[in-house]
């Protein structure tokens, strides 16, 4: 007895990868929000007004100058 084997339709592989990158795309945001927050930047915002700039805020946080081109990735 042969099993039924189920052919995917057109469309199954292509909401297959929709849902894998959402679910990458909601872990990469919740790392950032934790990164965010560790770092202090919410707190920074605050101080420095709502309309902090980036490289006000780069000064105000005192990131090492090698890690400071990733805080934009963050934001």
């Amino acid at each position: 007895m042969a099993a039924h084997m189920r052919i995917p339709t057109d469309t199954q592989p292509i909401k297959a990868q929709a849902d894998l990158q959402r679910h990458s795309l909601t872990y990469l945001t919740s790392m950032s929000l934790r990164c965010a927050i560790e770092l202090g930047i919410p707190t920074m915002i605050q101080r420095l007004g709502d309309t902090a700039s980036l490289p006000d805020l780069m000064a105000a946080l005192s990131l090492p100058p090698p890690k400071a081109p990733f805080l934009s990735c963050v934001l």
